[in-house]
């Protein structure tokens, strides 16, 4: 069974409920002598009406929709991608060897959760529509989020017509492809400063349909966080959401030498070493370090190992100072 037809069978699950709660009430009402029961009776019933036609249209809509069988997200092969451009390549294609197990992949600040979606982005990935989105720009504003989900599903939306859900199961059924969702920060979710931070259309549902992504065949939730997702606080409520949690690796000496020689092919081997050994045991935001190095010492001629260590530590000085993210 796939992804739609696993949610239309919950929908009937949900409908049936929904009748039988209806046809005891109607029961009730026959023998119901009470003016104030009969009349408590008849809205309940009047309301579950509407719902059973809310449930009965959002089946039949689904139903329509199911001619064309929905894309399987396959086990990929990694032999059929490239690492060599990757800041960790080990672990990243140890990552994508696991597709299509959902994830939660987690590391501090500045050590390169970014980078990591990049690279994945850069793989090569055929078998699979790749989307992702930055939900620290969006929790203030559900129907941004929803937006621009859509658009980088190339898939039409309609405020309050679609969840994030049904627009990643129509881009897969519209495209022909699975769909490998990324969000980066969601974080930002579990930890607004104040309610007035996070747009209400934020609610418990939302964390319900990530989970339906999980479960479906046509799509594989990745998420990157500061912190694992697991047990976290939402709205005063522990977060339904669960997802294995992969750590990133700390950057090792090797990581660190071969970056430097893609973004400064023309430095030495001896100063790109003096790097790596400088950033390998560097606690502290490494990757944004690293990064940054390289960026002022682009361009630059005559780079001696004095001038680099100096450069090192006036940026490890600002980089706690402001404590970038």
């Amino acid at each position: 069974m796939h992804g739609a037809e696993k949610e239309i069978a919950g929908l009937k699950n949900e409908l049936d409920v929904l009748i039988e709660k209806k046809n005891a009430f109607s029961q009730d009402l026959l023998v119901a002598v009470d003016s104030n029961q009969k009349f408590s009776l008849t809205s309940q019933i009047s309301d579950l009406e509407k719902q059973i036609a809310e449930k009965r249209a959002r089946i039949a809509e689904m139903e329509q929709a199911l001619p064309d069988i929905l894309p399987v997200f396959p086990k990929l092969n990694v032999r059929e991608l490239h690492f060599e451009h990757c800041l960790r390549p080990a672990q990243t294609k140890w990552i994508i060897s696991k597709l299509p197990d959902s994830m939660n992949i987690t590391a501090e600040v500045g050590q390169g959760r970014h980078r990591l979606v990049e690279d994945m982005n850069d793989c090569g990935l055929r078998d699979a529509a790749i989307r992702v989105v930055q939900v620290k720009l969006a929790v203030n504003n559900y129907a941004n989020f929803l937006q621009e989900v859509a658009r980088q599903a190339s898939v039409d939306y309609s405020p309050g017509q679609a969840d994030v859900f049904d627009l990643l199961r129509r881009s897969a059924q519209q495209h022909g492809k699975p769909v490998l969702f990324i969000l980066e920060n969601l974080d930002k979710l579990f930890s607004s400063p104040s309610p007035s931070d996070l747009d209400p259309a934020f609610t418990m549902d939302f964390l319900d349909k990530l989970n339906a992504l999980k479960n479906c065949d046509f799509a594989t939730l990745v998420v990157s966080t500061y912190e694992s997702v697991n047990h976290r606080q939402f709205l005063g409520q522990s977060s339904p959401l669960w997802l294995e949690t992969i750590e990133l690796n700390s950057l090792s000496a090797d990581d660190l030498e071969k970056e430097t020689a893609r973004r400064l092919p023309d430095l030495s081997q001896e100063l790109r070493a003096f790097i790596a050994g400088q950033l390998e045991f560097e606690p502290n935001q490494t990757h944004e370090l690293l990064s940054q190095l390289l960026h002022r010492l682009d361009g630059r001629t005559r780079l001696t190992r004095d001038f680099i260590g100096q450069e090192i530590a006036s940026l490890r000085k600002n980089l706690l100072k402001n404590g970038r993210k």
